[in-house]
């Protein structure tokens, strides 16, 4: 169980740190000039990430199975807590290299324009001179923090990305957690993650999605400063981290919740 759980925890914690990475793309974005070949980059950085998903949520579902198997729910709740550790842990290493991201996302739109390839940009960017370049990007520090204009971002923006993280960080392990509660409706528990996840994806597009693209765009036309959009993105990238500690404190809840709508539509 416990080599599962290291690569469930790996795998997690490089989904977590990639996604993080990826709102690089929209500074670079604005500093280019080419939006949408900042998102599409983001796109294609994002989807090879969750992939990884295929791998690890089969894991996840073993050790569930396994823990039954012993009847052992304390350690199952233990593996839990550390996967949302790693995706916490994925998500502070991400925040520290979102320099190194701005500047790497600034380096692909440059070569995507010349060579109109994106596995030829990709061996570029393996090259060992443009790896030892990236080694001396300096990593984020407090410094950004206090540089982050909190009066130019509306308030839903600020408070409600970690809350709705938070529930779409906990959802499919709630889920699956459930099923361990009632293993009987095991089956039924685990399809209910659409529960949570669904209605924090919802959520995260219609109240966060549309702020941060306004910012990106007024930014874009001159009506805001860079340091805006760089104050909005470190806000989605600290509210992503602190919605995975939220996570810590959802995790019995949600699944308990969850347990409850399966016992009422079975």
């Amino acid at each position: 169980m416990y080599l599962r759980l290291g690569v469930v925890m790996v795998l997690v914690a490089f989904i977590n740190m990639i996604d993080t990475l990826a709102f690089g793309a929209r500074l670079a974005g604005v500093r280019t000039h080419s939006p949408s070949l900042a998102m599409s980059l983001y796109n294609i950085v994002a989807l090879t990430a969750r992939t990884a998903n295929l791998i690890q949520l089969p894991l996840v579902a073993s050790i569930v199975d396994k823990s039954l198997q012993a009847g052992e729910g304390a350690p199952l709740l233990f593996v839990f807590r550390f996967i949302i550790f790693a995706n916490s842990l994925g998500t502070l290493v991400g925040i520290l290299f979102l320099p190194l991201s701005v500047r790497t996302f600034t380096w692909g739109i440059g070569k995507m324009e010349k060579f109109h390839s994106v596995p030829v940009v990709a061996i570029e960017f393996l090259r060992p001179a443009n790896i030892k370049k990236a080694v001396h990007v300096p990593l984020a520090s407090l410094r950004h923090l206090k540089s982050i204009e909190w009066s130019r971002i509306p308030l839903t923006f600020i408070f409600t990305n970690p809350i709705l993280v938070s529930f779409y960080s906990v959802g499919v392990l709630a889920s699956i957690y459930a099923g361990y509660l009632i293993p009987e409706y095991r089956l039924t528990a685990s399809q209910l993650s659409g529960i949570i996840n669904g209605i924090a994806t919802v959520l995260l597009v219609v109240i966060v999605d549309p702020i941060s693209a306004l910012i990106l765009d007024e930014t874009l036309k001159g009506k805001r400063e860079e340091a805006e959009l760089k104050s909005a993105i470190g806000l989605l990238a600290g509210g992503k981290f602190l919605g995975t500690l939220l996570a810590q404190i959802l995790l019995v809840p949600a699944a308990q919740i969850i347990a409850f709508i399966t016992r009422v539509i079975t």
